[in-house]
């Protein structure tokens, strides 16, 4: 039984990675493909300083070879709020954006769908799912990062026309919001 330590996001949702190891497989080689795959984790988006962090020494069985995603994710992103630890990021104003942007790209590529509970903010990694509470009636949302801005000053998120909905009416455009990010 080999071991591998393993990078794992402590915002994103946990990936258990174990490589194979035939009787041809060197140990150098085993070496060469989790680096691989840590450098393709890197590369699929931008993550701050001190994102990634060296959780766990994993034994592997000489017959492995998968990359499996944890099953525990929640069904819905309201179930994901209640039960999910989160840390305290930022306080400011949240704002909507919609069918004007229907359809286009993202900053992260993915096409905008505004009836999607996603977000764009300036600095938070792509795939960051954050929790935003409208400070006035206390309803909260948790949305997914896969966009940059806003680019309107004083202003810290902008949300999809759904997940604006969700925690205020779409008539005021903007709101007093509390960011937290979930871990």
């Amino acid at each position: 039984m080999k071991k591998l330590t393993i990078l794992v996001g402590l915002v994103t949702s946990t990936m258990l990675i174990t490589a194979s190891n035939t009787g041809t497989s060197s140990s150098s080689e085993t070496e060469a493909t989790r680096k691989e795959i840590i450098k393709e984790m890197k590369a699929q988006t931008t993550y701050p300083e001190g994102f990634f962090k060296e959780v766990q020494t994993l034994g592997i069985p000489s017959n492995s070879a998968t990359i499996e995603q944890e099953k525990s994710q929640p069904k819905d992103e309201k179930q994901a709020a209640s039960w999910t630890e989160a840390e305290y990021f930022q306080n400011g104003v949240a704002s909507f954006y919609g069918e004007k942007w229907n359809g286009r790209r993202t900053a992260n590529g993915e096409i905008f769908n505004t009836y999607e509970l996603t977000a764009a903010h300036k600095t938070l990694p792509f795939g960051t799912k954050v929790r935003v509470t409208n400070e006035a009636n206390g309803k909260s949302v948790v949305v997914r990062i896969n966009d940059r801005g806003p680019f309107v000053k004083g202003r810290i998120i902008d949300l999809s026309t759904a997940a604006f909905a969700s925690i205020g009416s779409t008539d005021s455009g903007i709101a007093k919001v509390k960011l937290e990010i979930l871990k």
